[in-house]
């Protein structure tokens, strides 16, 4: 093999390798990463969570698709949307960090427009909440309330919760029988959102009742789950 083919095989390697895992040449943010540590607990975390999700490329699922990719899917294939960037991002945090997975919609005052989403949230050393958002690049964590949008959770499910369902798969639990899933739950730690909205609300957007919504959601973690635990 002469020189230049030599050549040539050394870069269409490296172009290869580079796009595969993207990932792995991410240059740390160490102003953003000491930032992470003084705000929040398990802040190294934090940041290598965050860190995995702020570069993925957003792909949009076809007209009444919505699968849930699992986070090692996510990680390999550098792309997914609202819901495989917050189950990756989860992946990377201790299991008692203080936070949350919240399906519900987001309300952007710019465009007067609804959208159904998935995002993360994280409780703050100091009590603030701040929102979680992938493909991002560095700018992804930010306070909960801006007056840019509005926020309604049709369920939120506490990190530790999340872990519990997710543990419990062994179980076998039924959805719909409502005491196989509620007694996994610790007390008032399941959050049915933002009710006095989604009793007005919920209707117009999914033609559904608030509780349906919420089984379609805790079905599908268990098929999420169940995938999971096969990889």
């Amino acid at each position: 093999m002469n020189r230049k083919n030599i050549f040539l095989t050394i870069v269409i390697f490296f172009l290869f390798s580079t796009s595969l895992y993207a990932h792995d040449y991410v240059e740390d943010n160490l102003e953003f990463k000491r930032w992470c540590k003084e705000t929040f607990e398990y802040g190294a975390y934090v940041y290598e969570g965050y860190k995995a999700v702020a570069f993925l490329k957003f792909v949009s699922e076809p007209p009444n698709t919505d699968f849930w990719q699992t986070p090692i899917k996510t990680y390999e294939k550098q792309e997914g949307d609202c819901e495989d960037a917050a189950f990756l991002f989860l992946d990377y945090l201790p299991r008692n960090q203080d936070a949350e997975i919240i399906w519900g919609w987001v309300y952007k005052r710019d465009t007067c427009i609804w959208f159904a989403h998935v995002w993360c949230e994280l409780i703050a050393r100091d009590g603030n909440r701040y929102v979680v958002e992938g493909f991002s690049n560095w700018e992804g964590i930010k306070l909960e309330k801006l007056e840019s949008e509005t926020r309604m959770s049709v369920l939120e499910l506490p990190l530790i919760e999340y872990n519990k369902l997710n543990d419990a798969m062994s179980l076998k639990w039924d959805i719909c029988k409502e005491s196989d899933y509620v007694s996994i739950f610790n007390g008032d730690s399941l959050h049915y959102g933002d009710m006095i909205f989604l009793q007005k609300n919920l209707k117009v957007f999914l033609g559904i009742s608030e509780t349906e919504e919420i089984k379609r959601i805790l079905r599908k973690l268990q098929e999420f789950f169940l995938r999971k635990e096969k990889q």
